[in-house]
């Protein structure tokens, strides 16, 4: 098993000359922008079979269960917290898997936000975690006008 390289704390600290030297099998940092030259540096990454996953999917956990709360406030106040940190899981699993299979397909590296697309099931992730919510709990169903103070997500 190869290791993992974690920036967390320096913006642009991988360039192209780092990445040739890098020997770690995945790239994954939670600092903001961790690939200075963004597309050079993917390139050099992938060329070296070592997998970047963006910041954006990386961090993601704060952001879902803010749109549940948002989004799905009855479910949200209901909800035991494994039940959120379980939805929390598969939806940034389902989306590195998405991420990974792409990157793989493609014929040349694209930048994280090329390959980061929408989910299949479009949509907030909130309203997403109301549908999945035991049925005898309080929430929105999908479909229904916003009720219990749920907010409707704005128009793209």
């Amino acid at each position: 098993m190869r290791a993992v390289f974690m920036p967390c704390s320096a913006s642009d600290l991988i360039g192209p000359a780092l990445a040739r030297r890098l020997s770690c099998g995945a790239v994954i940092g939670s600092a903001n922008a961790v690939l200075a030259d963004e597309a050079a540096t993917l390139r050099v990454l992938a060329d070296r079979g070592i997998v970047h996953l963006p910041t954006p999917l990386v961090n993601a956990g704060a952001v879902i269960v803010d749109s549940i709360e948002y989004y799905a406030p009855a479910a949200f106040r209901t909800a035991d917290p494994e039940h959120v940190y379980a939805f929390v899981t598969s939806t940034v699993r389902e989306s590195v898997a998405r991420l990974l299979a792409e990157a793989d397909t493609a014929e040349a590296p694209a930048t994280p936000t090329a390959l980061l697309r929408p989910p299949p099931e479009p949509g907030y992730c909130g309203p997403r975690f109301a549908r999945s919510f035991p049925a005898e709990l309080p929430h929105r169903p999908p479909g229904e006008p916003a009720s219990d103070a749920a907010r409707t997500p704005p128009s793209p």
